[in-house]
């Protein structure tokens, strides 16, 4: 493998695009981990997980704790919808606006956790906590594709079944006929997972210490793409001098 080009297959466009899936896993990742340590064990984007926790609240007619579950999906829902939408309006600045937007919002959380605990109150945890979901789904909405790769950011289920058939095919094609040379698929998805396994390591320990505050982190993170978001783009409607 070539040292300078770690993802071979990858043009410089796919591995900008590549790298910034990596870093929107990771961060996506570290947030789900914090909701879901400080929620009670409620997931803010994994909806098979609250679908079947939602379903067994129901069968114990446990309501209290079913209406935090059921409102989370219909957030996320609309986080994702509101993502697309950004994308379609603002074209090929939609990602910017989506993760400045998102940054935003995790910034805001995190100010409003530390309000609430230097005033002493509590009563604003669900609204912060249906605003992280809304969050997650913005950030859902951004990253489909890499190259030609599927992937998503927090369905980790399907990344380790789209890993292990490209593994499979690999081994029995040898990158031949059905499916192509699978290398790239196999890199982008390893490392996707991976980013997704350290962020939520990362978000599970920064949770544990400084509870909702430490969504400052990412919200920084995502400002700081989508400032580079807004530069790449802006570089690449430069004209080039000469050019007709």
């Amino acid at each position: 493998m070539d040292r300078k080009n770690p993802t071979p297959g990858l043009q410089k466009e796919e591995r900008t695009s590549f790298l910034f899936s990596l870093v929107i896993a990771a961060v996506a990742a570290y947030v789900d981990a914090t909701g879901f340590l400080l929620y009670s064990g409620i997931y803010l984007s994994f909806m098979s997980g609250n679908s079947t926790r939602a379903a067994v609240l129901v069968a114990r007619s446990d309501w209290q704790q079913l209406a935090p579950v059921v409102g989370v999906i219909p957030t996320f829902v609309l986080g994702v919808t509101l993502g697309t939408i950004m994308h379609g309006i603002f074209k090929r600045q939609g990602e910017a606006m989506v993760f400045s937007i998102a940054g935003i919002a995790l910034g805001l959380v995190a100010a409003l956790e530390n309000y609430g605990q230097a005033a002493g109150r509590n009563d604003t945890r669900l609204g912060l906590f249906l605003m992280l979901a809304a969050t997650m789904g913005l950030l859902n909405s951004t990253v489909q594709r890499v190259n030609k790769v599927s992937v998503s950011l927090t369905f980790v289920t399907g990344t380790l079944v789209r890993l292990g058939t490209a593994v499979g095919r690999q081994i029995t094609n040898r990158g031949r006929s059905d499916g192509g040379d699978q290398r790239v698929t196999i890199i982008v998805l390893t490392s996707m997972y991976f980013a997704f396994f350290l962020g939520a390591v990362s978000g599970g320990l920064a949770a544990a210490l400084y509870g909702l505050r430490c969504t400052i982190a990412p919200a920084i993170v995502l400002l700081g793409l989508g400032l580079l978001c807004w530069f790449l783009e802006a570089e690449n409607e430069t004209p080039t001098p000469g050019a007709s």
